[in-house]
């Protein structure tokens, strides 16, 4: 742990300031930011009864629920370190381990109090999947383990990407599936996509003059990797695509990616660097990391019941533990290249961050102007364009951390632009299948709109034809008495239809006639009217009312 309070009492206070101005203030405006666009943005309640009122988070809020968990965060860090800094600046193993648990306990404190403040709104949802990937990131700060390493194989980063694929084989329902194999076109367009076209973008990447050039290859990696596990498949459903053809893409693009992936990034990053790349041993190393996971998941699933019937239930504590692997991956690969990030340029780490955006939007525009040049359907498109341009982080970063360092450079260097174009995917589409889902919310209220008023059209239709026949019916001796005044019949006939249709149950028939003719009766003063309405029989109108 190489922090110091200083040599000095002004070099303390130095300290005391930054951790008020920078932590406190400056940190915590651009958390309680963050926290209020997504929070605003993708998790106020939708669809209100129309007596609630829409209602929006503050940023004031936002702010003040940041002060509440800051301050258990400052008395750990800042007073209890303090206290405790000449066991923690030991150099040793076991002071190592507990600084780590120290941050990772306070740091998950601090993101649960925020959780606690958001979820108590109640008309915000969804809080836990929002807050999630902060609250991983108190757990996982844990980056000795990485450097734990037994005959070739990183068992912390292995363990990570197990548990990531077994819950995905223990929570994967392959019964909808088969319904998407009918978009056999589809299938085929977004896995070329996917495994083919996208990993061809990375000799662009290794055309770029990033320094340092670990930038570069990372990128290149992430183009070579197959799509994401769970955010891909939830953003198109919840645009209203064909989900059941998304799920397919995440199952056969992560397995084939095992065979592809290696062989893409040995031909990507063989093009410009010396680089070898076992991609026989990388295989192998996936094959364990991916394949296996998923198939002991999957069987699990299918042989033990109780699982299968109950994994739904826990959809939401399984996808935490996910994102912890992710995050504890994540952390990792930074924690090791700490030391060589902090000696470079600031403008060089964000031009690479930009470049990893960019790479995101060429993905997307490729699957969009192919796919409309294809005529794929709606619901099909949507999955080809989502699907096919988002990545797996977890594969791109256990494929770096086997790389030789020797001959490639930094390997948490090349982990920052694929943190960066994990991040952002999911930020910018979301932000699309919002899109999505909005257009087609609006085509669904208009289209229920149109068949309401048609609805009332028809009814309108059906009790004016109703009334002709009834009308038909006095006129031609359906009464038994005499011959009513000229428009006389019309007039009963429709006062007659008016009451039959007001009353139901005198249309079904459990209400004596009289009632009915006598209901009607009220708005005639016409005295041959009445006369030829009470010779009317509702047993000769309930046939031509249950036609209608």
């Amino acid at each position: 742990m190489d922090f110091e309070y200083g040599d000095n009492l002004w070099h303390s206070l130095l300290t005391i300031l930054s951790a008020v101005i920078v932590d406190c203030l400056l940190l915590g405006i651009a958390i309680s930011t963050a926290c209020w666009f997504i929070a605003n943005r993708f998790l106020r309640k939708k669809n209100l009864p129309q007596h609630q009122v829409e209602q929006h988070l503050e940023w004031l809020y936002a702010f003040d629920v940041h002060c509440n968990s800051y301050f258990p965060l400052f008395l750990l860090l800042y007073v209890l370190q303090f206290l405790g800094s000449p066991f923690l600046l030991w150099k040793s193993f076991v002071s190592g381990v507990v600084s780590c648990v120290l941050y990772a306990v306070v740091l998950a404190y601090y993101h649960y109090l925020n959780f606690l403040g958001y979820s108590a709104l109640p008309f915000l949802e969804r809080t836990e999947l929002a807050i999630s990937f902060m609250n991983n990131l108190g757990y996982s700060a844990l980056p000795f383990l990485e450097w734990t390493e037994v005959n070739g194989w990183k068992v912390v980063t292995t363990t990570n990407m197990a548990v990531i694929f077994f819950i995905f084989g223990v929570t994967l329902d392959t019964s909808e599936l088969l319904l998407a194999l009918k978009a056999w076109k589809a299938i085929i367009f977004g896995l070329v996509s996917m495994l083919v076209i996208c990993p061809l973008f990375g000799f662009i990447c290794m055309l770029l003059p990033f320094k340092p050039y670990e930038f570069a290859l990372g990128l290149a990696v992430m183009a070579c990797v197959p799509t994401s596990l769970s955010s891909g498949v939830t953003l198109v459903i919840g645009a209203y695509g064909n989900g059941a053809l998304a799920l397919l893409f995440t199952v056969t693009g992560n397995i084939l990616g095992i065979i592809t992936s290696p062989l893409a990034v040995k031909v990507v990053l063989g093009s410009r660097t010396d680089a070898h790349v076992d991609s026989g041993d990388l295989l192998v190393k996936l094959g364990v990391s991916i394949l296996m996971p998923v198939l002991v998941g999957k069987a699990t699933r299918e042989l033990i019941k109780p699982i299968r019937d109950n994994v739904a239930k826990y959809k939401v504590p399984l996808y935490l533990i996910n994102n912890l692997q992710i995050t504890m991956i994540v952390w990792q690969k930074l924690s090791s290249a700490r030391s060589v990030l902090v000696e470079q340029d600031l403008g060089d780490v964000l031009l690479a961050g930009l470049a990893a955006i960019v790479l995101h939007f060429v993905f997307l525009f490729t699957n969009i102007l192919l796919s409309w040049l294809l005529r794929f359907p709606e619901k099909e498109r949507k999955a080809i364009i989502v699907m096919g341009s988002q990545k797996n982080l977890p594969t791109a970063a256990v494929i770096i951390s086997y790389f030789d360092a020797a001959a490639v450079g930094n390997l948490g260097l090349m982990t920052i632009p694929c943190i960066v174009f994990y991040i952002m995917q999911l930020f910018i589409d979301a932000f699309i299948a919002s899109g999505w889902a909005g257009k087609y919310e609006r085509l669904a209220l208009v289209q229920a709109s149109y068949d309401e008023q048609l609805k009332q059209l028809e009814e309108n239709a059906s009790s004016t034809d109703l009334a002709g026949k009834v009308a038909a019916k006095v006129s031609t001796g359906g009464a038994a008495g005499g011959t009513a005044s000229e428009g006389g019949v019309e007039r009963i006939a429709a006062g007659y239809v008016q009451a039959a249709f007001a009353s139901e149950a005198a249309v079904n028939g459990s209400r004596p006639a009289r009632t009915a003719r006598l209901s009607a009766a009220r708005g005639s003063t016409d005295s041959d009217d009445m006369g030829q309405l009470q010779n009317v029989e509702l047993c000769d109108v309930n046939p031509l009312l249950e036609r209608s």
